[in-house]
């Protein structure tokens, strides 16, 4: 079993640290687990360029602090204040769009879901 796309927002870095610890305990009590390689860091707000204190997981990893991030086909940027590039969620609306319109309601769920997954 996976937990994807799971967003963690706080204030400050140290409350990011509880959290974190919160939620590795919480998915831990379901049989889940967070990929440390996976999980990163991203700071937006008056202090983006700062160097921010490490983040460290249950097991010991250190989070890395990047640049920008894809959440649910944004990107997700640091900043001073929030910014995101909805540029591939456009075309991923503009595809589909063009596909559905061709088939319409002519086509099975099934053959619909197969083509927005491909």
């Amino acid at each position: 079993m996976y937990a994807d796309d799971i967003l963690l927002l706080s204030p400050s870095v140290v409350v990011l640290q509880e959290l974190l610890h919160v939620c590795e305990n919480a998915l831990r009590d379901v049989d889940l687990v967070i990929n440390s390689k996976k999980f990163v860091c991203l700071c937006i707000g008056p202090c983006c360029n700062n160097v921010c204190s490490d983040i460290v997981s249950l097991n010991g990893n250190i989070l890395q602090w990047i640049e920008s991030i894809k959440y649910l086909r944004v990107y997700l940027l640091r900043a001073r204040q929030f910014k995101c590039n909805c540029d591939n969620a456009k075309s991923f609306y503009r595809a589909f769009n063009a596909v559905f319109g061709r088939i319409g309601r002519s086509g099975s769920e099934e053959v619909i879901l197969q083509l927005i997954n491909s």
